[in-house]
């Protein structure tokens, strides 16, 4: 609630300030290793203290600390290699625009920091937090950046988190993130802390599945059983906040279904095994991926792992026998524009039918339909397979 309170509020300070940002002035912080207090006048801003229509640049190794109870608005940082802002316990910073960082930047918030735009960071930068950082925008980390979330603080960001390859995420703190987390290869992430998003892609490095993230996951593998089923294994390290399993399928690694649910132990530094047993694989290439939620429902997705299967083609029905209602099945093929599912009685007259276009579904029983035994025959153009249906 308070993020979004704070949204509006920054919203309209920004269209009231909109004429100001089209001119805005370049105030520059000089360079100095001593380091003053940020609304010291005399202590280095090249333009006196800045103000919400600056441009605020920090020179290498400039340092500037926002005491308690200050508060200062400025329109956008770039800083230099070495720069150090500190924001002490009850003080504040408000960035309207962006925020770009260079080599070794230091920022200390025992107060509260709100970057409206983004953060870009070009090589190392480390957070030292034991307050709050709100970033609406994206954090885009450059080729080969570091970001270090140390102590015990927040940072919340409200769009995405993008790395480039051998991309460093260290964070013993919490990083809460809106949108989804994708890296490049040779990324990696560590720490104590947590990290939340609504999705985590990582190329072909385990960024995803290290440290801080919801879980460690050790293994992941399925193979082929002597009568054509699929077992599935997976063990993790850790569980930090986690809620459940879901494991999906796909004949394509493009649509997926979830195949089931597994819960998860929520908090635990055991390792843990699990399985389960695709008692239905296609007839051919199987594809399958975890979904791992974490208990405030932000969730990663494992990789992609797959397997050949030869199958006698068929189909299932549950459950069986029917209660009357909806029945559901499920093949081991791919089926064709036009297949058909269609129920019989045993004199041969038709109950009902439903076209088939996905591996699984369901249809519906008449609610009139008696008991007994019935015949459901897959009706199509390389397939035509008919099982019994009891109706109780």
């Amino acid at each position: 609630m308070f993020v979004k309170v704070k949204i509006f509020l920054n919203l309209l300070l920004l269209l009231f300030l909109g004429n100001v940002f089209i001119s805005q002035a370049q105030t520059t912080r000089t360079s100095t290793t001593a380091g003053s207090l940020w609304f010291d006048a005399g202590a280095g801003w090249s333009a006196g203290v800045p103000d919400a229509s600056d441009a605020v640049t920090f020179n290498n190794n400039a340092k500037a600390t926002i005491q308690n109870a200050q508060s200062s608005t400025i329109a956008s940082v770039t800083t230099g290699n070495g720069a150090v802002i500190t924001i002490n316990s009850g003080g504040s910073l408000t960035i309207l625009g962006n925020m770009t960082t260079t080599n070794n930047t230091i920022i200390n918030v025992a107060g509260t920091l709100t970057i409206n735009g983004s953060l870009t960071v070009n090589n190392n930068l480390t957070w030292n937090i034991t307050g709050t950082v709100i970033i609406l925008g994206d954090v885009t980390l450059a080729n080969n950046a570091s970001l270090t979330v140390a102590n015990t603080g927040s940072m919340d960001v409200g769009g995405d988190f993008v790395g480039g390859t051998n991309t460093n995420l260290v964070v013993d703190g919490s990083v809460n993130v809106d949108g989804t987390i994708t890296v490049g290869n040779g990324s990696t992430a560590t720490g104590t802390g947590t990290v939340s998003s609504s999705g985590c892609t990582d190329g072909t490095s385990s960024f995803c599945n290290q440290g801080p993230l919801p879980v460690e996951l050790l293994s992941w593998s399925v193979k082929k059983s002597f009568d054509g089923v699929c077992e599935l294994s997976w063990s993790t390290a850790s569980q930090l906040n986690f809620s459940h399993f879901e494991v999906e399928h796909s004949a394509n690694a493009q649509e997926w279904q979830i195949l089931t649910s597994i819960q998860g132990e929520g908090t635990t530094n055991e390792l843990k095994n699990y399985n389960y047993t695709h008692t239905m694989p296609l007839d051919g290439r199987n594809y399958y991926r975890l979904r791992m939620v974490d208990l405030d429902e932000t969730f990663e997705y494992s990789e992609i792992i797959t397997v050949q299967v030869i199958a006698k083609q068929a189909f299932t029905l549950s459950p069986n026998p029917a209660k009357g209602g909806l029945v559901r099945y499920a093949l081991n093929f791919t089926p064709a524009p036009g297949d058909a599912l269609v129920v019989y009685d045993l004199m041969g007259g038709q109950v009902t039918s439903v076209l088939v276009s996905s591996f699984t579904g369901e249809f519906s029983l008449p609610t009139s339909l008696s008991k007994g035994t019935y015949l459901v025959r897959y009706q199509g153009q390389s397939a035509n397979h008919v099982l019994r249906l009891y109706v109780d």
